[in-house]
């Protein structure tokens, strides 16, 4: 910061320094999520380079224990809502679940739709659901995956911020909070909305972080 200062001439806060200082990184080195992509490369090469190397990667056969609910209405003759569930498969790709067709989004349509999907695909461990903040949707996961857990999806959460004409300053801050993967760095991003704008701030915190944010999630 001293030196921004004495270079140039600019006045920056320690939190502004520090976001620089992990962009120009990931420029450099990649991100971490794009470093991980790399390693079984990386250790296919030091094994056909330096025979007799020993490398072992464990991982998790049933990654990927989320699933994405949501609904769009049907226009035809015959009205209704559409439901339908998607995941991701190995190729990063979307992968629908289950399809069904309601007269509306209520407390029964999604009690039937969600009973169907344990139904067709059963539960697993730590298994997360993704939605909008719909409490017919809330209320069906309750009751039949009470074990599992339910998150907000950011992509709608986003659009909730831009219908309350929310600056596009305090949007990136919230995607960035939404996306770290530490607490300390989510804490920071979320002062930083604070100090800018306390109504979105106390708006974003009327759901708990556990919800909406990768840092904050019990899974």
């Amino acid at each position: 910061m001293a030196e921004m200062q004495k270079l140039h001439g600019l006045d920056i806060g320690y939190h502004k320094a520090w976001r620089a200082i992990q962009h120009a990184s990931a420029l450099i080195r990649g991100s971490p999520e794009e470093n991980y992509e790399l390693l079984c490369s990386y250790l296919y090469m030091m094994t056909s380079k330096n025979p007799g190397t020993y490398t072992n990667i464990k991982i998790d056969d049933n990654n990927r224990p989320v699933i994405a609910i949501d609904a769009t209405f049907l226009k035809s003759k015959y009205r209704g809502v559409l439901m339908i569930s998607v995941s991701k498969d190995a190729n990063n790709q979307i992968f629908p679940l289950a399809f069904g067709i309601a007269e509306s989004e209520n407390n029964n349509s999604y009690e039937w739709y969600f009973s169907q999907l344990r139904n067709a695909i059963g539960s697993r461990e730590n298994l997360i659901f993704l939605s909008d903040r719909h409490q017919a949707i809330a209320n069906g996961i309750v009751k039949v995956y009470p074990e599992s857990h339910h998150g907000i999806c950011i992509y709608h959460l986003e659009q909730n911020l831009k219908r309350r004409k929310v600056k596009s300053e305090v949007i990136k801050l919230f995607q960035s909070s939404a996306r770290v993967y530490k607490r300390k760095e989510f804490d920071i991003y979320m002062s930083d909305i604070a100090n800018v704008d306390r109504k979105t701030y106390d708006y974003l915190m009327e759901e708990p972080p556990e919800r909406w944010a990768r840092s904050c999630s019990p899974q």
